[in-house]
């Protein structure tokens, strides 16, 4: 596994991690789920469908243990003082039945969170499928001015059940009744693109139990999405009369 390959493109801006977090309590296996585990999404996201067909030298992580290496350690993201970035947000993939409301949260002078749901529609496998969300249409975006987190409020769809859960990239914020507290729900991974990190989220409590059996992985890939710096207009500017003045040049030769 080359990680310095995966890593030359990783641009981190002008962002503060606040505060830093445990390492990510990943399992290394979902045994007897069907689900296509983390590190091979990770794979099929920035290396393509074949990556298996390349030499394993190449591929960015071998099982769930080389994932942890691209673990970005933050639960709140700071920005620098008078900043403002515009993020984007795209569903990347979906392994699980709840329905996923992705949002964006503040915290207010209380100590509360304060969510804003509205940056990514519900994405559920009833419209979206299962796999590869990408390209879909299933994104979002928001302008940061301040510290903020990122919510997800899970459920599940199925008559039979009456689930629901809502998970914090704190940690400490997540405490639903009944279950274990405090455990990490949500949690950020560098990628090969340029100011792009992968999310990911474990949407069931670590301790579940149905009909006596606990149903809980912790495989941390029942939904992936991509939060990304959107580049500010002036960027756009430059790199524009960059291209023309190549076009310019190759014209002239």
């Amino acid at each position: 596994m080359r990680l310095h390959k995966a890593l030359a493109g990783m641009a981190v801006v002008a962002l503060v991690a606040a505060p830093a977090m445990a390492t990510v309590p990943l399992s290394y296996d979902s045994t007897g789920t069907g689900e296509i585990l983390l590190w091979r999404i990770y794979n099929e996201l920035y290396l393509g469908v074949d990556w298996e067909s390349l030499p394993q030298s190449q591929w960015l992580a071998t099982d769930n243990n080389d994932m942890l290496a691209y673990e970005f350690d933050i639960e709140l993201w700071t920005l620098g003082e008078g900043e403002s970035i515009t993020f984007e947000l795209e569903a990347a993939w979906m392994n699980a039945f709840f329905t996923q409301d992705i949002g964006v949260y503040t915290v207010d002078e209380y100590g509360n969170a304060v969510v804003d749901y509205s940056v990514l529609a519900p994405v559920t496998n009833v419209w979206a499928g299962l796999g590869d969300l990408r390209g879909l249409g299933m994104t979002g975006t928001f302008t940061a001015t301040e510290t903020f987190g990122v919510a997800d409020y899970a459920f599940d769809p199925r008559p039979e059940w009456d689930t629901e859960f809502t998970w914090y990239s704190e940690a400490d914020r997540n405490d639903p009744v009944g279950y274990t507290a405090d455990d990490i729900h949500i949690a950020f991974f560098y990628t090969p693109i340029e100011n792009t990190w992968l999310v990911v989220v474990e949407d069931l409590p670590f301790e579940l139990e149905v009909e006596g059996e606990n149903i809980s992985h912790q495989d941390f890939n029942d939904f992936l999405f991509e939060l990304r710096i959107v580049p500010e207009p002036s960027s756009m500017v430059l790199l524009g009369l960059g291209i023309a003045g190549m076009a310019i040049r190759r014209f002239r030769k």
